[in-house]
């Protein structure tokens, strides 16, 4: 039996060049068209082939996937490399020194335009240590589903940070004074309001107001980075904002931040998975934070400042604390950097360790710290950053004072 091969050859040969991937094109920038998933099931399109062989009567038909087009996924990376060195003393106590290299953080995230005003975003940090340098220890920072609704804004459901705590909450790309301050990582990693900030699962939604203002809320799980839904217990974070512009292009911006994080009797509010040692009893815990930020040129002043404090349960004192930053930024890439901190823990016992992470120095109520440094910019992607910071600790601890001193420098390329 004969068979027409040599025409169904050809015109299969015709149709290759649809069908294999140019491996050799080159990559186009960012946002890009998203391949298939393996996973998913790939509409096709019937093409019979004109000049087909036939067997027993039957056409023989090629199946051609559709491939995407920019209107169906666009995907857009982004990336975050810090190398540091740090040298950090504390006197008080018996603490020791620091000094040494580490990769301070290593970020991947990759986000997706999925058609419809539908969105995803994923963001890996490949180290969550204190400064850098274990790689087994890395941790899912964003993983949101999201919906945008016109002007009104985007709902967004899954893993993300609170909107409390503004350094917390905000990019560590954008730091200006390298390191974010004692205030920020003392509620972060405070047992009984660890749950105030930092990353929770949940739903989010985030508004717009006319004229440059914005709000938002959000109902998560109230512990933090709870994969496992340790707690039954239940947070509640809001927030608004809005834009005063004056004269000579000069801005003033002030928000207002609130949470609630509902605590029971089996975990406290905020104990991250990992730090089982601490469940102990505990109550709901409750904090607002406003601040204030002014711009000007290159003229940034920024201050904020919080207050926390719980039910009788949760055995928590009243604590607060402030934030003075300002910074310069001039056209030649250079943005001189300086920041105040003022924390008052009221029996919180906060250390040196706590902004510098060497040895404990003693619990203390109160700690004052002064940061001074410059950026440079090489451009939008690539900065240099040198600092130093100075903390005075104070009051209630088994020595009368301590003090801490922190030199750093760190190359960081964000894209």
């Amino acid at each position: 039996m004969k068979s027409r091969l040599p025409a169904f050859l050809i015109s299969a040969f015709a149709l290759a060049p649809l069908c294999a991937p140019a491996q050799d094109a080159p990559v186009p920038a960012q946002p890009v068209p998203a391949a298939s998933s393996q996973d998913a099931p790939v509409p096709a399109q019937a093409v019979p082939a004109e000049s087909a062989s036939s067997s027993g009567g039957k056409k023989i038909v090629i199946e051609l996937p559709e491939l995407p087009t920019s209107e169906d996924v666009r995907l857009k990376f982004t990336g975050l490399v810090q190398a540091q060195y740090v040298y950090a003393t504390a006197s008080g106590g018996g603490a020791g020194d620091r000094d040494g290299f580490s990769l301070r953080r290593t970020i991947l995230g990759v986000s997706a335009e999925l058609g419809d005003d539908w969105s995803a975003k994923l963001t890996y940090e490949f180290d969550s240590t204190q400064e850098g340098g274990s790689a087994d220890n890395g941790y899912v920072d964003t993983a949101t589903i999201s919906r945008k609704f016109g002007s009104a804004g985007t709902l967004s459901v899954g893993h993300k940070k609170a909107h409390f705590m503004l350094e917390e909450y905000s990019p560590s790309s954008q730091f200006p004074c390298l390191e974010r301050s004692i205030n920020s990582n003392f509620v972060t990693n405070n047992v009984y309001a660890r749950g105030l900030s930092g990353s929770h699962i949940g739903v989010y939604w985030e508004g717009k107001i006319p004229r440059g203002g914005d709000y938002g809320f959000s109902l998560t799980n109230a512990v933090a980075k709870d994969y496992d839904r340790r707690s039954n217990d239940l947070a509640i974070t809001g927030y608004f904002g809005g834009t005063l512009k004056l004269s000579d292009g000069a801005q003033l911006y002030f928000g207002l931040n609130g949470t609630v994080n509902f605590g029971d009797d089996g975990v406290p509010p905020g104990v991250d998975g990992s730090s089982s040692s601490a469940l102990t009893n505990a109550g709901t815990v409750y904090g607002v934070e406003p601040y204030v930020r002014f711009t000007s040129g290159g003229l940034m002043l920024l201050a904020d400042a919080f207050f926390i404090d719980g039910s009788s349960s949760s055995r928590l004192d009243p604590f607060y604390g402030v934030n003075l930053t300002g910074t310069f930024r001039f056209d030649n890439g250079f943005e001189p950097a300086l920041r105040f901190t003022y924390l008052n823990t009221d029996s919180g016992l906060v250390n040196a360790s706590v902004q510098n992470r060497v040895p404990d120095s003693g619990g203390f109520n109160n700690a004052a710290t002064y940061y001074a440094g410059v950026n440079y910019y090489f451009n939008k992607y690539v900065k240099l950053a040198v600092g130093y910071e100075y903390g005075h600790y104070f009051g209630g601890g088994r020595v009368s004072s301590a003090d801490s001193g922190a030199f750093r420098t760190m190359l960081q390329v964000s894209f």
